[in-house]
């Protein structure tokens, strides 16, 4: 009859998960970065930050506001965020300085047009991959030093020219 819930499962679950008490860490963010992957992991089944909080101060002993908590959170997810976009811009640098193969032997008339189409599409696909104006401006074909000084409207404007020239130069379409 006294079936214990979800949340009581994943609870103890959680608080299984701690270290000793000689093993306790010494700083609040520490505690917390430390075991992050298992709050988020927690949070994803519905574990209520408050659960999480409450449990985290029982189990440690380290006077953990609510709010402190959140934002030891906040800081962790940022950090995070900001690791995995340095990957992405590393990545996305690579691409984007990888030259575009173009042949240099004789070709037929409906070879060149594929070849052409080929090369539009190469451009387009390192277009695709950039996440912000400067990198798909050089993608594009454009010189950084032109775009770098510029506010992000006039960025998006010299983007969006370059594209269009690009596209009528290759496809024919304005």
């Amino acid at each position: 009859m006294n079936k214990p819930s979800i949340k009581d499962e994943y609870r103890s679950l959680f608080l299984s998960l701690y270290p000793s008490e000689e093993k306790r860490f010494t700083s609040k963010s520490q505690l917390i970065r430390e075991m992050f992957d298992d709050i988020q992991e927690a949070r994803n089944n519905n574990v209520s930050l408050v659960l999480l909080h409450d449990a985290i101060q029982q189990k440690s002993g380290h006077n953990l506001s609510y709010n402190e908590f959140k934002q030891i959170l906040y800081r962790i997810r940022k950090e995070k965020r900001l690791n995995s976009n340095k990957k992405e811009n590393i990545k996305t640098e690579s691409l984007i300085n990888k030259p575009i193969n173009k042949n240099q032997s004789a070709i037929t008339e409906s070879q060149k047009e594929s070849t052409t189409d080929n090369q539009y599409d190469q451009i387009m696909e390192k277009y695709k991959l950039c996440n912000n104006q400067i990198d798909k401006y050089i993608a594009l074909g454009g010189k950084r030093e032109d775009i770098e000084e510029q506010n992000i409207s006039t960025q998006r404007s010299m983007v969006m020219n370059l594209r269009n020239k690009l596209r009528q130069k290759y496809k024919g379409i304005y």
